[in-house]
């Protein structure tokens, strides 16, 4: 791996065939922190080769990093396709996920999901594999966007949209409640005991108080009530053009559970706006008494997964952010 002229020269052998790869930023975009080099020669160059090998069409250049998530690496082709490079062996799970699922939400919802026409199954040449998708043209929804009132009626169309879809219909791309519990239940009590000493006393007990109360939720969740849900719908997720949403990215933790889960990352972006969509989403579904104590569960719950994805995947830069996340929602507990 090599640099030249604002260029990362990638090379790779697939199938025996060298191919060399002109990447444009691959260290730094918008500030974010350089890519790890293993990362670079194990997970991306043969990922892009395998793509630039099996088609040609999606792996045009210029090939430029557009972001760098928990999950994967994102990339934007010179065709108009994004190519998603899987980081953990969650995100390979969830991609095989929504392979099965993207093509059967296409046309139920009212604003378009990507659906891959390309994959890398983890293993053949990137550790975690890889998919792609025609890019949906839009921006991702600033970190700081106005609470309109227009937007957050769109939202909640999406919400209600995504939490009536036919759970049979689409079982094969999204995780059961079941395994979501087992997941989330680990997740939390991981997350949980890890911060003993971490947070002071006093926090951890509230941490503890408030891991009962969510435990205890959970494991109550029953077919009855459960609904798809998209999982991590968040400001990065929806693409929007003026002021109109037209995409919902990002499907890997699309799961059966309870709709409250899907309500809770949009106060990430905007305290406002999360007030906001549980109003409006109120108003479109039927009334629910609990939903705003559900939803504070759920927004603890968010920020103290994130320790436990850290420790999972060695991330010390973003552990120091979660434990952030964590100390400012404690008063939610």
């Amino acid at each position: 791996m090599g640099v030249f002229g604002g260029y990362v020269n990638l090379v790779c052998d697939v199938a025996g065939r060298q191919v060399n790869l002109n990447v444009v930023d691959l260290n730094l975009v918008d500030g974010m922190s350089a890519v790890d080099p293993a990362d670079a020669t194990e997970l991306i160059a043969p990922a892009l080769a395998a793509v630039e090998q099996e088609r040609p069409g999606i792996a045009t250049p210029p090939i430029r990093l557009v972001d760098m998530g928990f999950s994967s690496y994102v990339f934007a082709t010179g065709s108009g396709y994004i190519v998603r490079v899987a980081r953990t062996p969650q995100a390979a799970s969830g991609q095989r996920r929504e392979c099965e699922l993207l093509p059967r939400l296409a046309g139920l919802l009212p604003v378009a999901v990507p659906v891959p026409e390309w994959r890398l199954e983890p293993g053949t040449t990137s550790r975690f594999g890889a998919m792609a998708y025609a890019r949906i043209d839009g921006r991702t929804l600033p970190r700081d966007a106005r609470c309109l009132a227009r937007l957050v009626t769109q939202l909640a169309s999406v919400l209600v949209r995504v939490h009536g879809i036919d759970r049979e219909a689409v079982a094969a791309g999204v995780t059961s409640l079941d395994e979501w519990k087992q997941a989330t239940i680990s997740w939390v009590t991981r997350a949980v005991d890890h911060l003993t000493g971490e947070v002071s006393a006093a926090e951890h007990a509230r941490l503890v108080r408030w891991r009962e109360r969510f435990v205890a939720h959970v494991e109550r969740l029953s077919d009855d009530t459960a609904v798809v849900i998209h999982g991590d719908l968040w400001h990065d997720n929806i693409l929007i053009r003026d002021d109109e949403i037209v995409g919902v990215l990002d499907w890997e933790s699309a799961a059966i559970t309870d709709p409250a889960a899907d309500l809770a990352p949009v106060w990430d972006i905007d305290d406002e706006m999360g007030k906001a969509l549980v109003r409006t989403y109120q108003h479109m579904t039927s009334p629910d008494p609990s939903l705003a104590d559900r939803v504070r569960l759920f927004r603890v719950a968010r920020s103290v997964s994130g320790i436990t994805w850290c420790l999972e995947n060695n991330d010390l830069e973003e552990y120091r952010e979660s434990l952030a996340k964590v100390r400012r929602v404690l008063p939610l507990t």
